[in-house]
């Protein structure tokens, strides 16, 4: 049986390397990580640009599926929903 989580918090800092703030003094974020979940070697989708990089993070495929391009928002009936969208769903 799964147990449901209270909360899900994702922290992404856009244009900093996962080395940067694995080695940082950042007292925050190591105790957010402390009981969570972290990956400091992350990669980005090409093009390397915020709009497709969140896009891909957020709903799982490349920018050439997503289709995120600019800041205006997309459809809600996309064919590759978030994860948020996804989570709603199985935890309504």
């Amino acid at each position: 049986m799964s147990i449901k989580p209270e909360r899900v918090f994702v922290l992404g800092i856009d244009g900093a390397m996962g080395s940067a703030v694995r080695d940082g003094k950042t007292p925050n974020i190591d105790a957010l990580v402390v009981d969570g979940t972290v990956s400091y070697s992350a990669q980005a989708v090409l093009p390397s640009a915020s709009y497709q990089n969140w896009g891909a993070l957020l709903h799982g495929v490349g920018a050439e599926k997503h289709g995120i391009d600019s800041g205006n928002p997309i459809s809600e009936d996309v064919p590759w929903p978030s994860y948020l969208k996804v989570l709603q769903k199985a935890y309504p």
